[in-house]
């Protein structure tokens, strides 16, 4: 028999996906087979699995701890993976996690393999050395990153300490009450600010974006839109700041592209010979592009004292050093 008490960190979710996040290695036929069986129960009584856990709920599970390691996996290790620079943090407190990620980091792994220096696996050894994390009392839950960045663009990620948070930063992402604002150098001279739309296409086995203009009607395809405004500008290249108003997978280095400004170093969207020259002269093999800030929009729940609120990050030295290189005064 094992008891499970449902804390801060863990509730507000359904019964049943609580289960199945616990006994991640087993099916839903067979948590709900345990459910009808009362091998499983909540507070004592007979659960059905649609039930949503509150603080200090009691699930216990009758069942022999050999059946539970036979569906149960736990990642335990993650002290040995790189320790997060502190200085990269921004914003943290008891819900959230604010970080300014480095270029060339992973946010999460490339591969069902776990065991990588990624982001995550960083910030979880960040959280248990400060113990806002245990692995073995927060059954059914693990920090988690709400907003992704690619390997090689830099800037601010948010992690959720708790499942209320995740929850809530999931839903404020995907209903716009976050602002995103990237910055970036673009080939070319460009001014002013602009609006563009565009309809975007992604090819898996590539891992390459295509946006156009116009509907090709093809399937996948969605629409896309993104602003952005000049801050300084010469005759070769431009400093945009970007707000992505949808957020697709390499949706600003493709916009950019079609507009015939690609970002500086980008080795996917970006012109080669221009590439060349940056990297001969600065040292950049990769897109330059960090995410600038979140502007978190009025809000109710448990981040309500983020509204309004702005959150930085500094631009990483590189993209210091090649600003200054090309803007001269």
């Amino acid at each position: 028999m094992k008891e499970l008490k449902i804390t801060s960190q863990n509730k507000g979710q359904r019964l049943d996906k609580f289960l199945l996040k616990f006994l991640n290695k087993g099916t839903k036929a067979f948590v709900y087979k345990m459910l009808r069986k009362k091998n499983i129960k909540l507070n004592g009584k007979k659960a059905t699995g649609n039930e949503i856990l509150k603080n200090e709920d009691i699930v216990t599970l009758y069942l022999a701890d050999d059946t539970i390691n036979k569906f149960r996996t736990v990642q335990t290790n993650y002290r040995q993976y790189k320790k997060l620079d502190v200085r990269s943090i921004v914003l943290e407190d008891e819900n959230i996690l604010i970080i300014n990620k480095n270029q060339g980091v992973a946010v999460h792994s490339s591969t069902s393999d776990e065991g990588e220096n990624t982001l995550i696996n960083s910030v979880i050894n960040h959280l248990i050395e400060n113990k806002s994390y245990d692995v073995e009392s927060s059954v059914g839950f693990r920090p988690a990153v709400c907003n992704r960045l690619d390997v090689n663009t830099s800037g601010l990620v948010t992690v959720g300490k708790n499942l209320e948070t995740v929850q809530q930063l999931n839903e404020m992402f995907k209903t716009r009450e976050v602002d995103k604002y990237y910055i970036t150098i673009v080939v070319g001279k460009l001014e002013g600010k602009k609006r563009l739309e565009g309809y975007h296409n992604k090819n898996n086995d590539t891992n390459e974006v295509v946006i156009r203009e116009n509907s090709g009607g093809k399937e996948g395809e969605k629409k896309v839109i993104t602003e952005y405004e000049v801050l300084k500008n010469n005759d070769n290249y431009s400093l945009v700041r970007v707000k992505l108003i949808t957020g697709r997978s390499h949706q600003i280095r493709a916009h950019l592209k079609l507009i015939g400004h690609p970002i500086i170093g980008d080795r996917k969207y970006g012109d080669t010979e221009e590439n060349k020259k940056i990297k001969q002269k600065y040292g950049l093999s990769n897109q330059l592009l960090h995410g600038e800030y979140l502007k978190f929009k009025e809000n109710k729940g448990i981040l309500k004292y983020l509204g309004g609120e702005e959150i930085k990050a500094l631009k990483p030295e590189i993209f210091r050093k090649i600003e200054l290189g090309i803007f001269k005064r």
